[in-house]
């Protein structure tokens, strides 16, 4: 694979994953409860022999002033979910020279209440800090159906952009963190020299820990490798390049990949088509790539033994539902709020379509992939024209790709274009129809209910929905004041 992400980091898109500006010095908002009690922060020292894995390592509480705890630790009632969320420090020698990073780990309390898979999320840095993009997008599928996440800070920018990443958000706690040529950031992301190994070598501990094991004696029977964007790239390079040599997990889940969102985070509007090539005979491990409409293929890989795409209509490569989840963290931890620019975007952004069904689904999917072998169902591409562009219905909601009901049930225009402030392109845009056009669509409440329920029934018998999201989706549909 030759893609070159190098041009990201010099795009000033500090908050481009988030639709906003995160570049300045930012400070914890008021009311954060004070600092605690000192914490003492376990040292990572290599033996030489191979990485080494330590903690958990002790947190106060998200929110305090001393930032002593782990960076986007999450809000959610996690007990109530029978989940632990707990952080680890991992240390040894990659291309380059000797590191220290860490691991999130947020995994189910019991044996009982585990469904024997890993997700291991390579986080994402195109923002200048680490971002659990599967993790926002899915928390409640992850934790309904027992998996462990995992996410992996496997390169530099993470740790060492300033202000946000994890050595000037609190350099205590992460101080001994480095990973070679970490000082002198040269603009790349996926070109990052011990990326690869660190995130091998930390697959490696999931599944053989050795002193110290970050799931708590649960047995790995299935590891998934994931990541999202520009962490979807880095996956992929490591498929191609790394996986046969470290021979550690068993499926990738890369999503939300392609050159079209680069060129729309650069603030470009044309369409640019890429192929994305793998060498799946050659690795013989399954890959299943979930895009969105902001990340499309004009000559998509063929789907094989190996390899499927779903491509999903009106969803966009950042949404309402990941933009909400982030952003009591990102207001907590840096006194932003993620969507202070939105009225700088031409369209109302962030499409209304739900991505993360979609993605829940493939998940599953590729559960039962390696589980028995089933691939999973081939999805819908996208319509073109003969000048490649994307087809659009009279309202501009795009046609083929998974259509969720929100989308072939439509209520509004969900679609990748938008312009203005920073990261519009990639958040697309959200026009809801004015209460003449649902009456003419929709004559009455039963009308629309109907439609939402053959459509939903039909996504959830093709695969692409969980039983979870099919029937909150109907219960939407019932309660909506459609027609007005």
């Amino acid at each position: 694979m030759r893609m070159r992400w190098r041009s990201l980091r010099a795009l000033a898109l500090c908050g481009v994953l988030a639709g906003v500006s995160a570049c300045g010095r930012s400070t914890a908002p008021d009311g954060l409860p004070g600092p605690g009690p000192a914490i003492k922060i376990p040292l990572c020292v290599s033996n030489g022999q191979g990485p080494v894995m330590v903690g958990p390592i002790p947190s106060a509480v998200p929110g305090d002033r001393s930032r002593d705890y782990p960076w986007l630790a999450s809000n959610l009632d996690l007990a109530a979910h029978g989940y632990v969320e707990e952080e680890y420090f991992v240390c040894g020698n990659a291309t380059g020279g000797a590191y220290t990073t860490r691991l999130i780990v947020r995994r189910p309390r019991t044996a009982a209440a585990y469904n024997g898979t890993v997700l291991a999320e390579w986080l994402n840095v195109t923002l200048g800090y680490d971002l659990d993009a599967l993790w926002q997008l899915s928390h409640e599928h992850i934790m309904k159906a027992g998996y462990v996440y995992v996410g992996i800070s496997a390169q530099r920018s993470g740790i060492y952009d300033t202000p946000n990443g994890l050595q000037a958000w609190s350099p205590k706690r992460y101080a001994q963190l480095s990973i070679p040529q970490g000082s002198a950031m040269d603009g790349s992301f996926v070109f990052d020299p011990a990326a690869y190994d660190i995130y091998g070598q930390a697959l490696r501990l999931l599944r053989q820990p050795g002193a110290v094991d970050p799931l708590g004696g649960l047995p790995v029977r299935w590891l998934v490798a994931a990541g999202a964007s520009q962490s979807a790239g880095t996956i992929t390079l490591y498929y191609d390049l790394f996986q046969r040599k470290d021979n550690v997990a068993d499926g990738f889940l890369p999503f939300l990949l392609s050159l079209s969102s680069l060129m729309a985070a650069l603030g470009y509007d044309q369409q640019v088509n890429i192929d994305v090539p793998t060498l799946t005979a050659a690795v013989g491990k399954p890959l299943f790539l979930v895009n969105t409409e902001t990340d499309p293929s004009f000559a998509p890989a063929p789907d094989s033994d190996l390899f499927r795409l779903w491509e999903t209509a009106g969803a966009t490569h950042l949404d309402e539902q990941g933009v909400q989840s982030l952003r009591p963290l990102v207001l907590r931890d840096l006194g932003v709020d993620l969507t202070a620019s939105d009225a700088l975007c031409q369209y109302t952004p962030r499409s209304r379509i739900p991505f993360h069904q979609v993605l829940n689904a493939a998940m599953d999917r590729l559960l039962a992939w390696l589980q028995n072998g089933t691939p999973p169902p081939h999805g819908t591409p996208f319509q073109y024209d003969a000048t490649g562009q994307l087809v659009r219905d009279g309202y501009g909601n795009v046609l083929g790709g998974i259509r969720l009901s929100q989308h072939a049930v439509a209520t509004a225009v969900n679609r990748r274009d938008n312009s203005g402030g920073t990261g519009c392109n990639l958040e697309g845009q959200y026009q809801p129809f004015d209460a003449a056009t649902l009456r003419r669509l929709y004559p009455t409440h039963d009308d629309y209910v109907s439609r939402v329920v053959q459509v939903t029934e039909q996504n959830l018998s093709d695969g692409y929905i969980n039983d979870d999201d099919a029937r909150a989706t109907m219960a939407a549909a019932q309660s909506a004041a459609v027609p007005p």
